[in-house]
């Protein structure tokens, strides 16, 4: 958490929304250079019924899976979930019902060269959020 090493020039933002009226959920993920240039991006749709917290460690997860697609493997990983963020930084326990998934999370990274985890306001995530609320209207992904 905090700032970032020297070198990383990629941020990935990541974002997730639960659609309680279909019973399922959407990713988005912004990936950005250094100078806050839109690199790709990724609107994904989640087939499961799954609470708020449960979503955005899916989000996290779409986002390590998304970077390394598109050959990034330098970057910061950026939410505004605050739980988030502290359960990959282990400045704090994951809760439960995601400890599993934050343990492949952390498992993950090792693939990649450098991986940080920060928080960021929710008015810095606007662009994800609009994407991860997109995948209402889509059957899988869109990137």
């Amino acid at each position: 958490m905090g700032v970032p090493p020297v070198g990383l020039i990629y941020r990935v933002n990541v974002n997730g929304a639960v659609f309680f009226s279909q019973k399922t959920a959407g990713v988005g993920v912004v990936t950005r250079d250094n100078e806050g240039n839109f690199i790709a991006g990724l609107s994904k749709k989640l087939h499961v019924p799954l609470g708020a917290i449960e979503t955005e460690a899916k989000a996290f997860e779409a986002g390590i899976v998304f970077a390394g697609e598109i050959g990034i493997w330098d970057f910061v990983q950026e939410d505004d979930s605050m739980v988030m963020v502290q359960a990959l930084c282990e400045s704090a326990l994951a809760p439960s019902s995601v400890a599993s998934l934050v343990y492949g999370i952390a498992a993950a990274v090792h693939d990649f060269q450098s991986v940080n985890f920060t928080r960021v306001h929710c008015n810095r995530n606007k662009p994800t959020h609009f994407l991860a609320k997109h995948a209402y209207g889509i059957v899988d992904y869109c990137a």
